[in-house]
């Protein structure tokens, strides 16, 4: 028998306002530190934080789809509870073709977004945004629910996403509101 002391992990909680400042309910949240989606809308304007760990960075990101609205906080070292909002904002849309070396489209493939925190090697289909993004038949893609003011990375993985096979656009920063048409594409290995 091992006795052992367990002491309970604090949970930080964040407020989620809207443009003009006002509670917002029904987002969608998303944890990098653990790269899931949690699909069930949140019933209030707070976002519990669980496991924080201060030495341990971590993004928040948040999606409201009925509006359209996408926000995200940045979480390093010790965190002020009455500094912890987020304030969501039109949410930005990128768009492209993704070519591979010889300049044929990459058909059926996940594309991912990541933070620039993130190791961009690791595969997974669970980026900052909720669906997994696939290239169509013809390499072209969409990807809507983007927070304005995020550095991301694009990455493009095998067709089961077991592997990454390269990184097809590095340090975008969007807008409000922002679409931005990334033309083509050609992937670095």
């Amino acid at each position: 028998q091992i006795d052992c002391q367990l002491t309970p992990s604090p949970v930080l909680t964040g407020r989620i306002v809207d443009e003009a400042g006002k509670p917002l309910t029904g987002c969608l949240a998303g944890n990098q530190a653990v790269r899931v989606w949690d699909y069930h809308p949140l019933p209030d304007d707070k976002r519990p934080i669980y496991n924080y760990d201060p030495t341990s960075p971590r993004l928040i990101s948040l999606i409201h789809n009925e509006r359209k609205l996408a926000g995200s906080i940045w979480l390093e070292g010790n965190v002020d509870e009455d500094e912890l909002v987020v304030q969501m904002k039109p949410w930005c849309t990128v768009e492209g073709v993704v070519l591979d070396a010889a300049g044929s489209p990459l058909a059926e493939h996940p594309i991912s977004t990541e933070h620039e925190s993130m190791d961009i090697h690791r595969a997974s289909h669970s980026g900052l945004v909720p669906e997994s993004i696939y290239t169509d038949k013809d390499g072209r893609f969409r990807i809507e629910g983007l927070a304005a003011g995020t550095i991301y990375h694009l990455r493009i993985d095998t067709r089961r996403g077991m592997r990454k096979i390269g990184v097809v656009a590095k340090g975008l920063i969007l807008e409000p509101g922002e679409t931005r048409d990334l033309g083509e594409l050609r992937f670095s290995q």
